[in-house]
């Protein structure tokens, strides 16, 4: 059984806030938010989030009263800014092929079909979305 800060029980998939250090990394981790990954015989397994700068991804080693259930504190709000880009872009390609079908240059058949390709690339299927 594995403990937050808290007490809080950990499972596989929580999310969690560092409140301590990386195992091996004492100056990094605090305030990072991800979510358990595995357990080890001490640590348990973070996979930092993407709002969490050049750690995106990573896979790091954290002990189990270093880590506090849920995403709290500050937070980095890279995930946001991207949502609002991609809005941003979805107008402005909205509006291209739009001109481009008032202008006769491509078809409305057309102009959907570039739109999912678009989405199809800026927004590709996660590995296990099928099993969620």
């Amino acid at each position: 059984m594995w403990l937050d800060a808290d007490g809080r029980n950990l499972a596989i998939g929580d999310p969690v806030t560092l409140v301590g250090a990386i195992a091996g990394r004492a100056h990094l981790g605090r305030g990072k938010h991800g979510a358990v990954a595995g357990f080890g015989r001490k640590y348990v397994q973070v996979v930092i989030d993407s709002g969490a700068h050049y750690m995106a991804g990573e896979q790091v080693t954290v002990e189990p009263g270093d880590l506090l259930y849920g995403h709290s504190g500050y937070q980095n709000h890279s995930d946001k800014i991207r949502v609002i880009e991609d809005d941003l872009a979805g107008d402005r390609i909205d509006e291209l092929l739009q001109l481009g079908c008032n202008c006769g240059v491509i078809t409305a058949d057309q102009a959907e079909q570039l739109v999912q390709l678009w989405k199809e690339t800026r927004f590709p299927p996660k590995p296990n979305a099928e099993s969620a």
